[in-house]
């Protein structure tokens, strides 16, 4: 490993890993009625423009979608989740996770029925145990901060 191997660096790595998960465009279900037609287009020169109740234009906000994640993303997201097997313990490897996700420290303590410090203490306890298997050469051992 060229760079040493760090609870924050495995936890910036987990949390890649859950954005990368979030950004995967995952369909579940039917998928409904498909046309083959093209979509038609429905602005032209007044995109995102919209005619409020005066009368009046103004833009209206869009919410852009998060672009898909590449190859490269989804194998290194792969990758990290498998480290989570190597936590001892399901309220630890909850916890882990929960960060990476990231849960504000009051709300997982709430979830977990403990306090903040605890859960802390916890994601500590799981990051160095990611460590320590990466350090011992375990399978799935890459460069952390490669990308």
């Amino acid at each position: 490993m060229s760079t040493a191997c760090t609870p924050a660096a495995v936890a910036e790595r987990l949390t890649e890993a859950a954005d990368v998960l979030r950004r995967l465009r995952v369909i579940i279900g039917p998928r409904g009625i498909r046309s083959s037609w093209p979509d038609v287009v429905q602005a032209g020169w007044g995109a995102g423009w919209e005619m409020d109740g005066h009368g009046a234009f103004r833009f209206r906000e869009t919410r852009l979608r998060p672009a898909a994640p590449v190859g490269a993303e989804i194998d290194r997201m792969d990758e990290a989740l498998d480290w989570l097997r190597w936590i001892e313990g399901e309220a630890t490897r909850k916890v882990v996770w929960a960060r990476a996700c990231g849960v504000r420290w009051a709300l997982l303590g709430q979830q977990m029925g403990r306090s903040r410090e605890w859960c802390r203490l916890l994601q500590q306890a799981g990051l160095k145990t990611i460590c320590r298997r990466l350090q011992e050469g375990a399978e799935g051992r890459a460069d952390i901060g490669a990308r």
